[in-house]
C-alpha cells in the first residue's frame, strides 16, 4: 500500500498551544522568550504568531521501553500527539513558528471527514518592506533564473531550521508517524563532517547502512517491525528508508519497521565541514497499521451516517409526489 504526499505552499495561523498573547513561560510561570522585539522584525514576526508556549514541552505520552533504541529527532518521534510535537517544535526555538499543513500528508479516505494532517516549523522572517508590485517582480525573476537553470534559493537560510511532521487519526487525536529536521549551519559555524557523524553515531548508534558519496552522505538505523536491525542480509535493506529531509516524500509498509535516516551535505568550498544536516524518523508498519484503522474508522462513521438519514427519513413518512 503506498501513501503518497502532495506537497502544497499553505499561508495559515501558527499554532499557539497554550492561551494567547506573545512571549513565553517557564515551568515556574516566569517570562520567557523574546521580549521588546522591533516592530516588523523578526521576533515580532515570531512573539505574534506563537502565542504563549510553555517550555520545556510536557510530554504524557509514555517513554519507549528501556532498551529500545534511540529513535527521536529534538524529541519528536512516533506516537507523539499533535500537540505534543508541536509544542516541541516550538521550544526548540523563540524564533519557532508551527503552520499546520492543510493538504501535504498521507492520503486516505475520511468520509469527508477534517483531521490534522500535520504541521510545518519554519524560523519567522521580518516583514518584507518590498511593494506587493516589487515582490511580484522579484518572484518573476527568480522564477525566470530556475527556467535558465539556476539552483532554486534555499528556503532555509544559514543558521536556521526547518521541520516537518506528518500526523494521522481521528480529529482530536492524531498522532505522529514521521518527523524530518534539516538544519544548515551558520557560516562560520560549520562543524566537521567528522563531529557530525560522530554525534549522529553517538546518539543512534553504528548504523546499519552508510552510504558516503562524497559531498553527500547517508547513514540510516533501520529495524523491523520487531526491533531487529534490518542489515544486508534482509531483502527490505533497500526499501526501509526514512524522509531525512523535511520536502522528501515517504512510503509506508508493513515489512519495516522504525527507520532513522540522516543525510550530511558538506560545503562546496571545504569539503570537510557539514553545509546542512537532515534528519528524519518513521515508523513504517506502525503507521501503516494506523492509517488502515483510521480508515476503518472513517468508514464505520460514515456507514452510521447514512443509515442515520435513512432511519429519519423513513420515521417522518415523507413520499415523493406522483
Amino acid at each position: 500500500m503506498r501513501f503518497p504526499y502532495t506537497s502544497s505552499i499553505v499561508l495559515a495561523l501558527a499554532l499557539g498551544l497554550v492561551g494567547c498573547g506573545s512571549g513565553e513561560t517557564t515551568d515556574d510561570g516566569s517570562a520567557g522568550g523574546l521580549l521588546n522585539a522591533e516592530p516588523g522584525s523578526a521576533a515580532a514576526v515570531a512573539n505574534e504568531a506563537r502565542g504563549k508556549v510553555r517550555c520545556p514541552a510536557r510530554i504524557a505520552t509514555p517513554a519507549p521501553a528501556a532498551g529500545s533504541p534511540t529513535v527521536d529527532v529534538i524529541g519528536l518521534r512516533p506516537g507523539l500527539t499533535y500537540d505534543e510535537a508541536a509544542n516541541l517544535v516550538l521550544c526548540d526555538n523563540p524564533l519557532m513558528t508551527v503552520t499546520e499543513e492543510k493538504y501535504r500528508g498521507f492520503n486516505i479516505d475520511n468520509g469527508g471527514q477534517s483531521w490534522r494532517k500535520g504541521f510545518t516549523g519554519a524560523f519567522a522572517q521580518a516583514q518584507s518592506n518590498l511593494t506587493p508590485e516589487q515582490q511580484l517582480q522579484e518572484t518573476l525573476r527568480e522564477a525566470s533564473a530556475r527556467s535558465a537553470g539556476a539552483r532554486p534559493r534555499d528556503e532555509v537560510n544559514p543558521g536556521e531550521s526547518r521541520v516537518y511532521v506528518a500526523t494521522i487519526g481521528l480529529p482530536g487525536q492524531e498522532r505522529v508517524i514521521s518527523a524530518s529536521r534539516r538544519e544548515r549551519y551558520a557560516d562560520g559555524a560549520n562543524p566537521t563532517m567528522a563531529n557530525v557523524v560522530a554525534a549522529l553515531t553517538g546518539k543512534y548508534g553504528a548504523p546499519t547502512a552508510d552510504d558516503d558519496q562524497g559531498r553527500r552522505r547517508v547513514l540510516k538505523w533501520a529495524y523491523d517491525p520487531s526491533g531487529r536491525r534490518i542489515l544486508e542480509t534482509s531483502p527490505y535493506f533497500f526499501s526501509c528508508s526514512a524522509p531525512a529531509n523535511p520536502d522528501s516524500g515517504s512510503n509506508l509498509s508493513p515489512k519495516c519497521g522504525v527507520v532513522v535516516q540522516a543525510e550530511l551535505v558538506a560545503g562546496n568550498d571545504n569539503p570537510d565541514l557539514a553545509e546542512s544536516l537532515s534528519v528524519g524518523v518513521i515508523d513504517q508498519a506502525g503507521g501503516y497499521r494506523l492509517l488502515s484503522e483510521v480508515e476503518q474508522a472513517f468508514a464505520n462513521q460514515d456507514q452510521a451516517r447514512r443509515a442515520a438519514e435513512v432511519e429519519r427519513a423513513a420515521a417522518q413518512g415523507a413520499a415523493p409526489k406522483l
